[in-house]
């Protein structure tokens, strides 16, 4: 199989890119900016991801049976006053793939999608067949459109993929970990009058990014939909005590309340579990201790 990676330069794409290496496997790779260490043997190109000329060039040249699109604004922290910006990068860039793996004859096509999709439901599990009328966010709802249009596009295999929070090495775009971090290395202190209570369901790159390979090898896919996640709900209060492992000597102090975008429902993830055998094998505590440790050393 000969696989187009649309995104391949952020934290979840080059966990990717990582996992195909493992098994001694190819990608084409298409992203907005060159990788910041490059495997060898794989294919790497740069551009913008509503370029139709150049992905369908790059599709016909490697002779591309499935496309995994990954290119996104991956937060709806990012640029929160420009909706069009999120419009543009993971409406129309997703349009822009699924036009090219049509008129090319891609019989699959992933898409990332994202937890996101369920907004601000109050349901303590969310399923895949849960409402996704909470979208509370411009992200949220660029992201429900684009599952939409995958799944009527006309391509003859597609699945979405509802990821949970992704941390991890490699992370660097904006994440209430990194920032309580950095401000620690640079000041010894880090204090917020809000976030104790901030809940995600945690999901570490490596963990999604086999995921995504037990996907990508799988000969069928029985649905159209899959959880992502670890299956439950984290508050920020155990991460604040693994970071004081690391900075012992630090100023903590964070109060109540959210970093803003809290989720307040654990994915279940039984349906991925029992169609292709995977589960997050990486604990929380363990997942944190290699983020910070990277973190720590990187900042």
């Amino acid at each position: 199989m000969n696989v187009l990676l649309i995104g391949g330069g952020g934290l979840l794409g080059n966990g990717i890119v990582r996992a195909f290496a493992e098994k001694e496997q190819k990608i084409v790779v298409y992203s907005g900016h060159s990788p910041s260490s490059a495997v060898s043997g794989n294919h790497y190109y740069v551009g913008d991801v509503t370029e139709y000329g150049t992905i369908t060039q790059i599709i016909k040249k490697h002779d591309i049976d499935c496309i995994i699109h990954n290119a996104a604004i991956s937060s709806p922290l990012l640029y929160p006053d420009n909706p069009y910006k999120f419009c543009r990068t993971n409406v129309s860039g997703t349009m822009t793939a699924l036009e090219c793996a049509r008129d090319n004859d891609v019989e699959r096509f992933i898409y990332i999608s994202s937890s996101g999709v369920y907004g601000a439901s109050k349901e303590p599990l969310v399923y895949e067949d849960s409402s996704l009328r909470y979208a509370d966010c411009i992200y949220g709802a660029t992201k429900i459109a684009c599952e939409e249009l995958v799944r009527n596009y006309g391509i003859k295999q597609t699945v979405s993929l509802r990821i949970g929070y992704i941390y991890g090495p490699g992370r660097t775009v904006t994440c209430p970990i990194r920032q309580l971090v950095s401000d620690i290395v640079y000041t010894g202190m880090a204090e917020r009058d809000h976030g104790l209570d901030q809940l995600q369901d945690y999901i570490y790159v490596d963990d999604a990014a086999d995921a995504v390979m037990k996907i990508v090898t799988a000969e069928k896919w029985p649905r159209k939909e899959y959880n992502i996640g670890s299956g439950r709900l984290e508050s920020f209060s155990p991460i604040v005590d693994v970071i004081r492992e690391f900075f012992p000597d630090a100023v903590i102090d964070l109060g109540k309340g959210t970093f803003g975008f809290s989720f307040e429902s654990a994915l279940n993830i039984d349906h991925i579990k029992e169609d292709f055998g995977w589960y997050p094998n990486t604990g929380f505590s363990d997942g944190l201790k290699k983020y910070i440790s990277w973190l720590k050393a990187t900042i």
